[in-house]
């Protein structure tokens, strides 16, 4: 590489330097978590029905899918999704803060389980204690 070759990429560096520094302050990783909490707040309508709804909705949903056949995977899944944009109303119509959108797998699972004990400690309980559910509803 000759002298002049050297200067030139060392300057084009210095250039860059300020662009990198202002993109990793701006999509860093806080910045990346509160953008992700708009988009699922622009993603989960505000209820239009009443929490009552929501409640006997996730319930039915949750019945549903204990009685689909784990080999149903299509129906599973559009049962899942919809129990889940479900869950989400219901946080946001009585104030529980939710992680749903950032987790999938096993992590999304507890967050699941998590959500539900805290609607059914402000009072909205979201699946039938009478059914055998070995997940209390969860998906």
């Amino acid at each position: 590489m000759t002298h002049s070759a050297f200067v030139v990429l060392v300057l084009l560096a210095l250039v860059a330097l300020p662009w990198l520094i202002a993109v990793a302050i701006l999509y860093g990783e806080p910045v990346t978590e509160r953008a992700g909490l708009i988009v699922s707040r622009l993603r989960s309508l505000p209820p239009t029905e009443p929490v009552e709804e929501l409640a006997a909705r996730l319930r039915r949903l949750s019945d549903e899918l204990a009685h689909t056949p784990k080999i149903e995977a299509y129906r599973r899944a559009a049962l899942t999704d919809a129990y889940d944009r479900t869950l989400r109303r219901a946080c946001i119509a009585v104030g529980v803060r939710h992680e749903l959108h950032r987790h999938n797998g096993f992590e999304l699972e507890m967050e699941r389980l998590r959500v539900i004990d805290a609607l059914s400690r402000v009072g909205l309980v979201v699946y039938n204690p009478h059914m055998n559910h070995d997940h209390r509803g969860c998906p």
